[in-house]
Order: C-alpha cells, then sequence, then structure tokens
C-alpha cells in the first residue's frame, strides 16, 4: 500500500528557499560556465586598404610590398588568442553507415548504391565503382568517409574531371576514379582570389569566379550531418586549370573557418622545410573541383564538427602594421622580400591523443597573423607568423613552390 506524504505549506515554503539558495550559491561559478562561453566576444579589427598597406610596407628598408598584394582579414572576429581544436568521434557504426547513405543520396539522388562496390575498410566507409581496377573509364563515381563522418577522412568525385582525362588515374596503387586529383593532370594557368569577377570557360560555358565559389561553398556546408556544425568549410583560393583546348576548371583551395578566421592551410603537393619550432604545425589540407557551372565534381577534406575550447582571451589585437613591425624586426636587412599575402589565420599544433583509444584529440591552436614573402636572392618564400595577441613569438617556414 502507497504511502502519501503531506507537507504543510510553511514545509513547502522552506524547501523552495533552500533551493533557490542553493542555486545562488552554487549555480553561477565560473567553473560550471561552459569553457567556450566564458569571455568570448566578438570585437571589431581596424582593417587599413590595401593600398595604406602597401604604403607602410615600402617604407621598410627589407620589406617591398607585391603590386598583387593579398590582404584576408575579417572586419570582426572572436576575442580568443589561443583555444582547443577538439576532435572526437561520437558516432556509432550504425550512425556511420547512415550519415554516409544520406551523403550518397544527396549528391547522387538518380543513382542506386551497388553494394558490390561498398567497402569497410577499419573505420572508412569507402564506394569506388573502379574498385576492381577497370582501365577505361565508363561514368563510375567515388566517395569516402572516416569517422566522424564530416570531420575526418572525405573523398568525393563525381568523374568528370576523370573522364577528360579518359584512364582511370593510377598512382601507384591501382588505376581508380577515387584517387584521382584534378592538380597532377591539369595545367595550372592562374590563381585567384575567391572574390574575383574574372570568367573563364567551363564545359558548359563561361562563369564568374566569384559566382563558382558561392555554388561550391553553398554545396560542401549543405551536405546532411548527423550532428550540428560548428564550422563552414570556405574557399581560401582558386586555381584556374586548363583541361583542354579554351577549356578551363576551377581548383577550389579549401580550409575550414570559425568565427570568421579559417585554420592556417596548405597545398598539397608543397615542398616545405619547417623549422625546429613550426615542423609540429598541423594544416589543413583540401580542395574541390568544378568543370560545370551548377556542379561539383570533387571533394577532398571537409571538417566541420571540431569543437572549440578558447584558453585564452584578449581585449584586442595587434594592428597588420603592427604585424609587420615585427617581421621586419625579426629579419635580416641584407635580405631583400616582397611581401605578398597577409592573413590572420588559426595555426595550431597536430593532433594529440589523450587516450588509448585514440576517440579524442586535440590541437593547441593560436591566432596569428600570418605573412607570405617572397626572397627574390634565393627564390624561396618565408611563410611567418606573429600572435595575434601581442605581436610575440615569431616563427617561420620556407618553401620551394
Amino acid at each position: 500500500m502507497k504511502k502519501h506524504i503531506r507537507i504543510s505549506e510553511k514545509h513547502l515554503l522552506l524547501v523552495l528557499v533552500v533551493i533557490i539558495i542553493t542555486i545562488t550559491i552554487t549555480g553561477c561559478k565560473d567553473e560550471d560556465i561552459p569553457d567556450e562561453l566564458i569571455d568570448v566576444i566578438l570585437i571589431n579589427i581596424d582593417v587599413p586598404s590595401v593600398e595604406e598597406i602597401k604604403e607602410f610596407i615600402n617604407t621598410k628598408t627589407d620589406l617591398t610590398a607585391s603590386d598583387d598584394l593579398v590582404i584576408n582579414a575579417p572586419d570582426e572576429i572572436y576575442n580568443i588568442a589561443e583555444l582547443s581544436s577538439i576532435w572526437e568521434n561520437t558516432q556509432s557504426d550504425s550512425e556511420q553507415h547512415r550519415a554516409f547513405n544520406e551523403i550518397f543520396s544527396f549528391i547522387f539522388p538518380d543513382r542506386e548504391m551497388d553494394n558490390n562496390f561498398f567497402f569497410d575498410l577499419d573505420g572508412i566507409l569507402k564506394y569506388d565503382e573502379s574498385e576492381y581496377g577497370l582501365q577505361e573509364y565508363n561514368n563510375e563515381i567515388a566517395m569516402a568517409f572516416g569517422s566522424p563522418v564530416g570531420n575526418n577522412y572525405t573523398r568525393i568525385n563525381r568523374g568528370r574531371g576523370v573522364s577528360l582525362v579518359g584512364i582511370m588515374p593510377d598512382y601507384g596503387r591501382y588505376p581508380s576514379v577515387y584517387a584521382f586529383e584534378p592538380a597532377r593532370h591539369f595545367e595550372r594557368v592562374t590563381t585567384h582570389q575567391p572574390s574575383s569577377t574574372i570568367s573563364y570557360q567551363l564545359l558548359d560555358g563561361e562563369r564568374p569566379i566569384n559566382e563558382a565559389v558561392a555554388v561550391f561553398e553553398e554545396f560542401i556546408n549543405s551536405l546532411p550531418l548527423l550532428q550540428n556544425p560548428t564550422m563552414d568549410m570556405r574557399v581560401m583560393e582558386v586555381d584556374v586549370l586548363k583541361v583542354g583546348e579554351d577549356l578551363y576548371g576551377y581548383n577550389f583551395i579549401t580550409s575550414k573557418v570559425y568565427g570568421n578566421i579559417p585554420f592556417d592551410y596548405m597545398r598539397s603537393g608543397t615542398n616545405w622545410q619547417p623549422t625546429e619550432v613550426t615542423k609540429n604545425y598541423f594544416f589543413f589540407l583540401g580542395y574541390g573541383f568544378m568543370l560545370v557551372s551548377y556542379e561539383v565534381d570533387s571533394i577532398y577534406g571537409l571538417q566541420r564538427l571540431n569543437e572549440v575550447s578558447p584558453t585564452k582571451t584578449v581585449d584586442s589585437i595587434i594592428s597588420i602594421n603592427q604585424a609587420l613591425e615585427q617581421v621586419s624586426d625579426a629579419l635580416t636587412d641584407a635580405v631583400e622580400l616582397i611581401v605578398e599575402r597577409i592573413d590572420l589565420v588559426y595555426i595550431g599544433k597536430d593532433y594529440t591523443y589523450p587516450d588509448v583509444e585514440r576517440t579524442k584529440a586535440i590541437s593547441q591552436t593560436t591566432t596569428a597573423w600570418k605573412v607570405r614573402l617572397y626572397n627574390v636572392n634565393d627564390n624561396f618564400r618565408y611563410i611567418a607568423y606573429v600572435d595575434a595577441a601581442d605581436g610575440s613569438n615569431f616563427r617561420y617556414y620556407t618553401q620551394t613552390n
């Protein structure tokens, strides 16, 4: 038989008072506030015009501004000086399969998946219709995702680029549409910024670069994911590749973006020489390829689910001119350097795994001004960084392409 407990109004009032006091004392302590909410606010950045920055650069005896100087800095950012970028695999096998199938249906709505070409390769789900070593291309497609889908290894290929080559690419393993990389097969004509309004002839007609970029970014950021994304993918540069007689394709160099700031990136195949300080840096490697104006042909790289935990915030960051002062002071006057590009980026160290299961990885990341310089004496490029918080911690690496 159930017992019925009666509480008087006096006792009920006392209980409510205790609850309210408890919440007031314990519920508002700083340690109970999620890290990502502590002191994170939007701050404004004063970004001078390109001409003003060129004028400042040319006052330095060791620096000269490139005629085509590029500035990539937003007007507004989070006040994060340092953060932990956290990758974590929280997807079960069944969730990974479901996410894979949803993206397949999104990209290829009129195509039925053939299970003979589907493979589960120790955590990477792969679909490759050329898996059995076909030499000639015949409308095969391919895609692969690691777990979690949307924040791990990613390849997608519709096959248009392969059809222009005519045979399956073979990079020392086996012929496959899966492994196709446009930059390996087509000549790079030039490079433009994503905002460029210049048009090139694609397979279906001319398309301005900025419009093609918008199509690509809309597509990649619309891929269905099981979790709410924390980041977006963004085009950083656009290579124009010659794919035929008076025909071109757009190769989008991509990175992930958080709070208007991109994570630092590097082109695939870059020949770089790190210093002791920069040898453990992590760079995003990603691209997308377009041959017709309404469609993305291939994608490599997709990371939209990283958690961000700020570890240091600031009231403001140093200006571009102050960053250039620090770079100029750190370099020898005997070297003549041309400033080609200035970016505000997140630059992180290689991911480390806090657990033996390797289901979680953390990259300690810093907001930094990145300055790309060309050394006319040795034809090297120097990629230099200073911390955006105070201009300290000058470091660099060199590259020869």
